[in-house]
């Protein structure tokens, strides 16, 4: 459940919560802050309902994904099928090379100064 809200953040922003951050930062801040949220726009109530309901952060409480399916009803019946995404939201992207290259050269000289360093 956790997973499916963080990944309708990083869809919805560009990026996961936290992304400016190292790893570890990352798990710090998971543990000692309270759940990534959506900015108040452009998202509606549902959305945002939707991810904060998911992002609960004491798995105990969070809801089953039968609440899930019920309580957000609203924003689940306005998802598209996989053509209209594929067709509207990934044809807008650059090839992946294009998206995956530039992302693995900055990882790859952040790795490389770091070695360097040691």
């Amino acid at each position: 459940m956790w997973s499916l809200g963080i990944t309708a953040q990083e869809i919805a922003l560009g990026d996961p919560p936290y992304s400016k951050f190292t790893a570890a930062k990352v798990v710090a801040l998971i543990l000692q802050e309270a759940p990534p949220q959506l900015p108040p726009t452009p998202w509606s109530s549902e959305f945002r309902n939707f991810v904060e309901s998911c992002l609960v952060k004491n798995p105990k409480q969070r809801p089953p994904i039968d609440w899930l399916m019920k309580h957000c009803r609203g924003f689940l019946d306005k998802a598209k099928d996989s053509e209209y995404i594929r067709k509207n939201l990934t044809s807008k992207l650059p090839p992946q090379e294009q998206r995956l290259v530039p992302a693995l050269q900055v990882k790859g000289a952040e790795f490389k100064t770091k070695i360097e360093a040691l």
